[in-house]
């Protein structure tokens, strides 16, 4: 600032003009800042003042730099498909306004959401602002989770389900720099799980039941899908997220949907297992007509039964204890003029895997109508019916 003083006596004097400058730098004052939002540029400015409380005009850029957590590097997010990079805050470059003497960065950009500070500092000098950075307007990035929160397209690989038992899903929105995109209420729709085969060859039929993606809640960028049923029983399930709106998506790892408990067994003498499902009604609500083939007395023939779970899902995981019977195990007749002796019908125990049991059964007494059944621990689950003629054996 520029001063004049003089000495005088009177009407004796004489005067002289020279300039006081501040003294060295103790403080800034930071311009407040309003809330900001992650990604777009603002100006950040300060003034530096001297220890009597004058602006130090004569500061210039000087040592100045932004300081503070809002330049903290974003969170990104490693499992959003496609990733999205953490992205760390830029200060710009300083500038010096001569004119206000105050000293700006007018090209900040700031990344990490949440509370944070900014400064400008000058080694020990400094004034930091307290402000609000949002997430970044747009949706980038989806993930789905099981509900304690674990983040990643891996998460659900270990987290195997069964049948017709619901399970609950977190979903979380993100930002294009990994932070929670906390003003995203939802849109986003789960897909990937299949219809249950049903079972029309067991007694009474199973049906089919469809997948049931539960009802979502949204709030604060996260939402909670409750409720989910899967009823196909399988390997390898994935679970597909899309918000259509912005066409982002992602999908989980693989995880398996185990059977649900056994609801349905099924006879053939087909070596491959398949089922008739050719039934008249009246043989439906019987639990009758699947199709053992017709046999001949005294040769072993091998009879397949199938597990089903009460969604018509092979179940794979029962490892047997159904038993054969019917009339079809009754004594032949016999005969004492041929020397030959009644015999009644043999069936083995049955060897399980993969939900399907192997019998070896001989029958011996021939009838136009033999039954034969199978049942679990006395339930009867279904039964075959064999409706044409046998012959007798010709031995």
């Amino acid at each position: 600032m520029l001063f004049r003083s003089s000495i005088t006596d009177g009407s004796i004097g004489d005067a002289t003009t020279f300039t006081v400058r501040p003294a060295a730098l103790t403080a800034f004052v930071t311009d407040d800042l309003a809330d900001q939002t992650a990604g777009v540029t603002t100006s950040v400015s300060a003034t530096p003042y001297d220890a009597y409380g004058n602006v130090k005009t004569d500061y210039g850029i000087g040592s100045a730099r932004l300081v503070g957590s809002a330049l903290e590097r974003s969170p990104g997010c490693a499992s959003c498909s496609p990733a999205l990079a953490a992205r760390d805050g830029s200060a710009g470059t300083a500038e010096w306004l001569a004119g206000s003497s105050t000293i700006r960065f007018p090209a900040a950009v700031f990344y990490r959401a949440g509370s944070a500070t900014v400064a400008i500092s000058d080694g020990t000098v400094s004034d930091a602002t307290t402000f609000t950075i949002r997430p970044g307007a747009e949706l980038r990035g989806l993930t789905i989770s099981d509900t304690d929160g674990t983040r990643g397209r891996e998460s659900l690989t270990t987290g195997d389900r069964t049948a017709g038992i619901t399970f609950d899903l977190r979903v979380t929105a993100y930002d294009a720099y990994g932070n929670v995109n906390s003003g995203y209420a939802g849109g986003a729709t789960l897909s990937g799980l299949r219809a249950s085969p049903g079972c029309t060859g067991c007694a009474p039929d199973l049906p089919a039941e469809a997948p049931d993606y539960g009802s979502p809640g949204w709030s604060g960028g996260i939402g909670v899908y409750a409720g989910v049923v899967a009823y196909e029983a399988t390997s390898g399930v994935r679970l597909t997220v899309l918000d259509a709106a912005s066409a982002v998506s992602n999908t989980t790892g693989t995880f398996t949907v185990r059977p649900a408990t056994l609801s349905g067994l099924t006879l053939t003498s087909r070596t491959d297992g398949t089922v008739a499902t050719a039934r008249s009604a009246t043989d439906r609500a019987a639990g009758t007509g699947n199709a053992v083939r017709d046999q001949t007395a005294g040769i072993a023939v091998s009879v397949t039964v199938t597990a089903f779970d009460r969604y018509g899902n092979l179940k794979t995981d029962y490892a047997g204890g159904a038993r054969l019977d019917g009339s079809a195990f009754g004594s032949s007749p016999g005969c004492s003029p041929c020397g030959r002796s009644a015999s009644s019908g043999d069936r083995s125990s049955g060897t399980w895997s993969g939900g399907t049991g192997r019998y070896r059964v001989t029958f011996y007494d021939a009838s136009p109508s033999a039954s034969l059944s199978v049942d679990r621990k006395s339930t009867r689950l279904n039964s075959s019916h064999v409706s044409e003629s046998r012959m007798p054996s010709s031995a």
